[in-house]
C-alpha cells in the first residue's frame, strides 16, 4: 500500500485525497440527515405521548367522578329504611336544596346554617308523604311542597337542584301561583323519590367522601347587584351570562378583555403543600390561558394551558401543589384566565377546585 502511495504523483495523490474527503464528507452528511430525521421523529412521539398522556389523565379524572358520583348515590338506599326514615331523609335534602349555599350532600347540617335568614326560599314544615311498592327492587316516595312567595330566579333555582339531587328526585307536577301585583312566585311541587330495595349487604362500598368545592358561584347561575358574575375579579375585562355553551345550569360566562389583557379569576385561601385540582369546562375564541397563580409571587403551576381558541368547548383539569410552608395557609389566584383582546373572548362554565390530597 506504501509503495502504490509512494508511486503516486503529486496530482495523484491530491486526487485521492480529495475523493477520501468527498466520502467522507458524504458519510457524515447521511449520518446527520439521520440523525435529524430520528430527532424530529422522537419529537413527534413525545408530543402524540404527551397528548395521550393529557387525555388519559382526562379520562381518569372523569372515571374517578363517575365511580365516585355511582357510591354517592349507592349509599343513599337501603333495604331496611322504613318509611319514618325515608321521609327523615328526603325532609333534610328538601331543607338544603333550599338554602342559599347548600352544605356539601352526605354530612350534617352545620351549626346554624338552615336559619331562615340562609334560606334562598322557604319551606312550612314537610307533611308525611305516600309510600308505593311500584315493583321488584324498588319503592317510591311521594311529597307534596309547597314554596312560599319567592323571587322567580330563586324559586326555580330551587327547582332545578331538586331534579338533579342525587337522591333521586322527580317532579311530577309543578303549580305556580303569582299574585297581580307582587313580583314574586310561589309553588306547590309533588315530588317522587325512589328507593332502590334488595341492595345486597355483603356489598362493600368504598367510604365517600364529600370534596367541597372551592369555587363560589362555580355555574354562573347567582347574579348579584351590580354585577353579573359575584365573586369572581375581573380587571381589564366585561363579562355576562349567557345561555350558550352552559354545561352546568342555565347560564355560562361570556367574557372578553376591554383593551389589552384581560384577566378573570377568584382569590382563594387553600392550605400551603396540600394539593388541589381544578376542573372547567372553556370555549376560547382568543387568545387565552388558564393558570394558577400565587396571590403574593406568581405563577405556582407550571402546566398553564394555552386555549386552543378555535371557539370549541373543553374539559381542562390542572392539578397543583398550594405554595409556602406547609401547615400555614396561602392565597393563590384560582383558576386564572387571562384573555387576548384579539377576538370575541372566552365562555366559561362548570367550575371546580377542590383539594385532592393533603
Amino acid at each position: 500500500m506504501n509503495k502504490m502511495w509512494i508511486n503516486l504523483s503529486e496530482r495523484e495523490r491530491a486526487l485521492v485525497l480529495t475523493i477520501i474527503g468527498l466520502v467522507v464528507l458524504l458519510v457524515i452528511t447521511l449520518i446527520g440527515i439521520q440523525a435529524v430525521a430520528k430527532i424530529a421523529d422522537l419529537d413527534d412521539r413525545i408530543a402524540d405521548l404527551e397528548t395521550e398522556l393529557y387525555n388519559l389523565a382526562v379520562q381518569d379524572a372523569r372515571g374517578a367522578s363517575i365511580q365516585q358520583a355511582y357510591l354517592e348515590v349507592a349509599t343513599e338506599h337501603s333495604s331496611e329504611w322504613s318509611e319514618q326514615e325515608i321521609h327523615r331523609r328526603l325532609d333534610l335534602e328538601i331543607i338544603r336544596l333550599a338554602l342559599k349555599k347548600p352544605y356539601p350532600p352526605g354530612i350534617p347540617a352545620p351549626p346554624g346554617s338552615t336559619e331562615r335568614r340562609n334560606r334562598m326560599v322557604t319551606i312550612p314544615t314537610l307533611r308525611e308523604g305516600t309510600l308505593n311498592v311500584e315493583g321488584d327492587g324498588y319503592r317510591e316516595y311521594t311529597l307534596n311542597i309547597k314554596v312560599e312567595p319567592a323571587m322567580p330566579r330563586d324559586l326555580f333555582s330551587f327547582i332545578e337542584r331538586v331534579q338533579s339531587s342525587r337522591q333521586s328526585l322527580r317532579i311530577n307536577s309543578l303549580e305556580l301561583t303569582r299574585s297581580f301585583s307582587a313580583p314574586t312566585i310561589s309553588a306547590k311541587l309533588e315530588v317522587t323519590r325512589t328507593v332502590v330495595d334488595n341492595v345486597s349487604d355483603d356489598v362493600e362500598y368504598a367510604p365517600v367522601t364529600f370534596a367541597e368545592n372551592l369555587i363560589e358561584n362555580p355555574s354562573f347561575e347567582e347574579e348579584g347587584e351590580g354585577s353579573a358574575v359575584p365573586y369572581w375579579l375581573l380587571p381589564g375585562c366585561t363579562v355576562e351570562r349567557s345561555s350558550e355553551f352552559a354545561t352546568d345550569g342555565t347560564f355560562s360566562v361570556k367574557a372578553h378583555s376591554e383593551q389589552g389583557e384581560g384577566q378573570l379569576y377568584q382569590r382563594v385561601t387553600l392550605d400551603a403543600g396540600a394539593t388541589y385540582r381544578i376542573e372547567a369546562d372553556i370555549a376560547a375564541t382568543s387568545t387565552a390561558k388558564l393558570s394558577v397563580l400565587d396571590a403574593e409571587r406568581g405563577p405556582v403551576y407550571e402546566g398553564a394551558k394555552q386555549l386552543p381558541g378555535d371557539g370549541k368547548m373543553y374539559h381542562y383539569v390542572l392539578q397543583f401543589v398550594a405554595p409556602g410552608v406547609p401547615g400555614q395557609s396561602t392565597e393563590v389566584f384560582a383558576p386564572h384566565l387571562t384573555i387576548a383582546n384579539d377576538g370575541q373572548g372566552i365562555f366559561l362554565d362548570n367550575v371546580a377546585l377542590t383539594k385532592v390530597k393533603g
